[in-house]
C-alpha cells in the first residue's frame, strides 16, 4: 500500500511538471510540422472565416476530399478570439497548440493510471515518466493535427476499454463514439481502430450486441461528420470517398514521392534516434513473441502493413502511434524477464536493464529540452513571427530564395493566415541572382536563405559583395548543434533572415 501511494504522488509531481512543460512547446513549437497540418486545416478555416478564397487554397479544398472537423474547431475558436479582439495569428495557432496540449495531458493521465496494473512494479515510475516526457512526445502532443488527435482518440479508447471506471453496458458504446471520432480526425487510423476491434472479437470474445453497439456509435459520429462537411464546403459530399478515390484510386499522393516497403521499419529505428530506435524495434519484437494475443499486436501491426503497402510513406504518418510507445518500451522489454536463458546471462540481466535505463534518461533529457524550446519544422514562421514582432507597419521588401519564404514557400498556395500587408515578396532561384535591381530605396531591405544556399561558394561570394546583418536564424545554434545527434530535422533547412544595408 505504501508503494501505491508513492506511486500516486510521483504520478501527481509528473503531471504537474508536464503542464509547465507542454505549455512552454506549445508557446516555443510555432508555425507547423508538415503543410498539411497548416494548410488543410488553418487556411481551411480561413476560407470559412472569408480571411481568403476558394482558389488560395490547397487543390484538397475544391475537391473536397478533406475532412473538415479539424477546421470547424478551428473556426470556432478563431470566431471566438475575433470577438474578444484577438487577431493575432501567433496567439491564434498558439491557442490551437495549447488545447491539443490539455487534452493530450488528460487522455495521457487517463491511459497511464488505467493501464499502470499492467506493468510490472519496478517498472511503473519509469512508464509514467515516458508516457509524458518520451522526448517526442511532447511536441507530437502540442500539434493540432489530424496525426496527433487520431492518434489521442485511439489511446483514450484503449483506456476505454480496460478501465472499470465505465460499466460494461456503456463501455463498447462509448468506444465505438471515440472510435468514430478518431476516424473523423485521420481517416487512415481506421486501421488502427479495426485491428482493437477485430482483437475485442478474437481474442476478447465479446458478444454481437457489443459488436453492434460500436459498429452504431461509429456510425453516429459518422453522420455527424457528413453534416459537418455539408455545413463546411456548402454541399454534399462524401469526403471518406473523395480521399480513397483521389489518393488512392487515382494515386495522386504517389506523386509526392514512393518509397520502398520496409521504409516505416527502417524510419521506427532512425526517427526517434536510433539508440530510441532499436529500443522500440526490439519492444515491438518482445511484444509480437512473448505476446502475440497483446492489443498492441492486434492494432499496430495492421496499421503498419497496410501503410507499408501503399507507396507513398511519410514519417508523420506513424504519429498516431507515438504515445503508445512508452507502453510498447516498458511493456516489452520487461518481457525480457521472462526470457529463457543460461543462469550466466541471467545475472547480466538486470544490469544490462540498468544500464540501458540510465543512457536512456541521460540522452532523453537533452533531446527533451531540445525539442520543447524548438519551433515545428524547420521554424519559418519564427522568421515571420520576428518580422512581425520588430518591423510591425514599417514597409519591407522581403527577399528570398526557393523554398524559404515564412509567407509563401509553396508559389501556388499562399500562407495567408501569417501574411502582412507591409511586406514585399520577392522570389529569386537562388541566392547567386542577387543584384542592386532587386533592392528598394525606400523599403527596409531583408533577405531570408536556407542554410544550404550557402554552401555554394560562387553564391556566398554574391552575398559578400553586400553589407549584411543576420538578425535571426529559425533554429538557434544549440539546438541545432544537438540535432548531428538525434536528427530530428535537415539542417540544410534552416533559414537565417539578414538586412541588406544600402
Amino acid at each position: 500500500m505504501g508503494f501505491f501511494v508513492n506511486e500516486v504522488r510521483f504520478h501527481r509531481f509528473i503531471f504537474v511538471a508536464a503542464i509547465i512543460i507542454y505549455t512552454i512547446t506549445a508557446f516555443y513549437s510555432t508555425g507547423y510540422y508538415h503543410a498539411d497540418e497548416h494548410y488543410q486545416i488553418i487556411e481551411f478555416a480561413g476560407a470559412k472565416l472569408g480571411t481568403n478564397s476558394a482558389s488560395e487554397q490547397a487543390w484538397e479544398f475544391e475537391a473536397a476530399s478533406r475532412q473538415t472537423i479539424q477546421p470547424s474547431i478551428a473556426y470556432v475558436i478563431f470566431s471566438v478570439l475575433e470577438f474578444l479582439r484577438i487577431s493575432d495569428p501567433y496567439t491564434k495557432s498558439f491557442i490551437l497548440r495549447l488545447l491539443t496540449a490539455v487534452t493530450a495531458l488528460l487522455v495521457v493521465q487517463f491511459f497511464v493510471r488505467t493501464m499502470l496494473s499492467s506493468i510490472h512494479e519496478r517498472c511503473r515510475d519509469i512508464f509514467i515518466f515516458l508516457s509524458y516526457f518520451l522526448w517526442f512526445v511532447p511536441a507530437v502532443n502540442v500539434r493540432f493535427s489530424s496525426e496527433t488527435w487520431s492518434g489521442l482518440m485511439f489511446l483514450l479508447s484503449v483506456a476505454i476499454l480496460h478501465t472499470h471506471r465505465v460499466q460494461d453496458r456503456y463501455r463498447y458504446f462509448i468506444f465505438g463514439l471515440i472510435a468514430g471520432f478518431g476516424f473523423l480526425f485521420r481517416f487512415q487510423t481506421a486501421f488502427l481502430f479495426l485491428g482493437l476491434i477485430i482483437w475485442l472479437i478474437v481474442i476478447q470474445r465479446i458478444t454481437i450486441k457489443k459488436v453492434l453497439q460500436i459498429a452504431f456509435a461509429g456510425l453516429l459520429v459518422q453522420f455527424a461528420g457528413v453534416l459537418i462537411d455539408f455545413w463546411f464546403y456548402g454541399r454534399f459530399v462524401l469526403t471518406t470517398w473523395e480521399y480513397f478515390r483521389m489518393q488512392i484510386v487515382e494515386d495522386i499522393a504517389s506523386e509526392f514521392g514512393a518509397e520502398i516497403w520496409y521504409f516505416y521499419l527502417k524510419k521506427l529505428v532512425i526517427a526517434p534516434f536510433w539508440p530510441f530506435g532499436i529500443l522500440i524495434v526490439v519492444s515491438l519484437f518482445l511484444v509480437l513473441i512473448r505476446s502475440p494475443r497483446n492489443w498492441l499486436v492486434w492494432s499496430i501491426i495492421p496499421f503498419m502493413m497496410v501503410h507499408s503497402i501503399i507507396p507513398h510513406k511519410e514519417v508523420r504518418f506513424l504519429l498516431p502511434l507515438v504515445n503508445l510507445l512508452p507502453f510498447l518500451l516498458v511493456f516489452g522489454l520487461q518481457n525480457l524477464d521472462k526470457l529463457k536463458v543460461g543462469p550466466i546471462v541471467s545475472r547480466l540481466i538486470k544490469p544490462l536493464q540498468f544500464a540501458i535505463v540510465t543512457l536512456f534518461i541521460i540522452l532523453n533529457f537533452i533531446a527533451l529540452a531540445a525539442i520543447s524550446l524548438k519551433p515545428s519544422g524547420n521554424g519559418k514562421m519564427e522568421i515571420s513571427r520576428f518580422i512581425a514582432e520588430n518591423y510591425q507597419e514599417k514597409p519591407l521588401r522581403l527577399i528570398h530564395c526557393s523554398w524559404s519564404s515564412p509567407y509563401n514557400p509553396f508559389e501556388s498556395v499562399p500562407t495567408k493566415f501569417y501574411q502582412r500587408s507591409n511586406v514585399e515578396e520577392i522570389r529569386i532561384a537562388s541566392l547567386c541572382q542577387l543584384n542592386d535591381s532587386l533592392l528598394s530605396d525606400s523599403k527596409e531591405n531583408l533577405l531570408v536563405l536556407r542554410q544550404i544556399e550557402l554552401k555554394s561558394q560562387r553564391c556566398r561570394q554574391v552575398l559578400e559583395n553586400y553589407k549584411t546583418v543576420e538578425l535571426k536564424r529559425s533554429i538557434p545554434v544549440w539546438i541545432e548543434n544537438l540535432n548531428a545527434f538525434y536528427g530530428e530535422m535537415n539542417t540544410d533547412d534552416v533559414l537565417i533572415l539578414f538586412l541588406i544595408q544600402c
